[in-house]
């Protein structure tokens, strides 16, 4: 099941993976980023113009300095 990973480190279930869902949650304009393992995150493309705060938990997941919300999808998550 994908995850809510908030920048202020609060992980919350995700169900509702439609784009719409996924835009509230991470911002308007969305970037999904992949992981090595196959996992997926879907973050704010312009987070960091927008001084969102840094997200720790998936900046360390990602290997790159990360921007508000984020949603962490596995491979079996389908979008």
């Amino acid at each position: 099941m994908a995850k809510i990973i908030r920048a202020g480190g609060e992980v919350l279930p995700l169900t509702d993976l439609s784009l719409n869902s996924l835009q509230h949650v991470v911002g308007r304009d969305i970037e999904l980023v992949k992981l090595p393992d196959g996992a997926r995150i879907v973050i704010n493309e312009e987070g960091a113009k927008q001084g969102l705060e840094v997200n720790r938990s998936a900046s360390t997941m990602c290997g790159r300095r990360i921007f508000g919300n984020a949603v962490l999808l596995y491979k079996s998550d389908k979008i």
